[in-house]
């Protein structure tokens, strides 16, 4: 409520797994429905299809708690293999999030709500930050993209695991999070612990280190902005960067002007390739 995330009379189509973390948005948008002003409210899974019997147990338990809270319930499953060369959780997201704009458009709702955790996103900014990503991407996940929002990304994994447990309701686990071959998993299971001995609030550390970033990016933005508009000529299939606008002290300026433009023409510049253009 406080990012502005649901507005009265929206139509919010929540995306649930099962987990903690998406059980507990249910619930707690359940219970908030009418004093929020939501008009209609409805879950969707999406089975990916990966740990067999497991997964379908998944998918039953969150019909099971739609049909118990009253819930239209959207249910939907992979068909298509991870193409080789693919990141495999990159493929899966972009098919879940494929399936969850479908039932949206075909229903009328006008937002998608997902269980994004302060835990989701100082995984995101330390894996982005270990990866050599620019100041933009250390503002982590952002609280709404479009029609995507993330209602409890302020609370913490163990927060909604206590609220859940005060409104004794169950909620399944995901073996997969226990095989640390994945990136984030190897974070969570090996690093993080290791880091909360020495930082216990290093997870309110991080996010306070995200907002601070966030906002000296969304300055650095608007200055981008402003100087597209006011030099940049755009034409179809190009855009004219005047020379002179530029000087040996802006190169940040610079470099985000290029993403920006690049990104206009669809055309997506990595940090490194952008990095090797030069004002001389």
């Amino acid at each position: 409520k406080q990012e502005q995330l649901i507005s009265p009379g929206d139509n919010v189509l929540i995306s649930i797994s099962g987990g903690s973390d998406s059980t507990a948005l249910t619930v707690l948008l359940y219970e908030l429905k009418n004093t929020l002003k939501i008009n209609n409210l409805a879950c969707a899974h999406f089975n990916h299809r990966l740990r067999g019997k497991e997964a379908d147990r998944d998918e039953n338990f969150c019909k099971l708690l739609a049909e118990k809270l009253e819930l239209p319930f959207y249910s939907g499953f992979l068909t298509e293999k991870n193409p080789k060369g693919k990141s495999s959780q990159a493929f899966y997201r972009e098919k879940r999030y494929k399936f969850l704009r479908e039932i949206s458009a075909k229903n009328n709702f006008n937002k998608i709500a997902t269980g994004h955790t302060i835990d989701d996103n100082v995984e995101t900014i330390l894996m982005r930050l270990l990866s050599g990503t620019g100041s933009s991407g250390l503002t982590g996940i952002n609280p709404i993209i479009n029609n995507i929002i993330r209602p409890i990304n302020t609370l913490t994994r163990k927060e909604l695991e206590k609220v859940l447990e005060e409104k004794e309701q169950n909620y399944v686990f995901d073996s997969s999070n226990l095989d640390d071959k994945y990136l984030r998993n190897a974070l969570r299971l090996n690093i993080l612990p290791e880091i909360s001995k020495i930082f216990p609030s290093y997870k309110n550390a991080i996010a306070r280190f995200s907002e601070i970033i966030k906002e000296e990016d969304n300055y650095l933005n608007e200055i981008v902005f402003d100087k597209f508009t006011r030099y940049v000529e755009e034409k179809t299939n190009m855009i004219k960067i005047p020379y002179s606008v530029f000087n040996s002290k802006e190169i940040p300026i610079f470099r985000r002007l290029i993403k920006y433009c690049s990104e206009k023409l669809g055309v997506n510049l990595s940090h490194k390739n952008i990095k090797k253009l030069k004002i001389t």
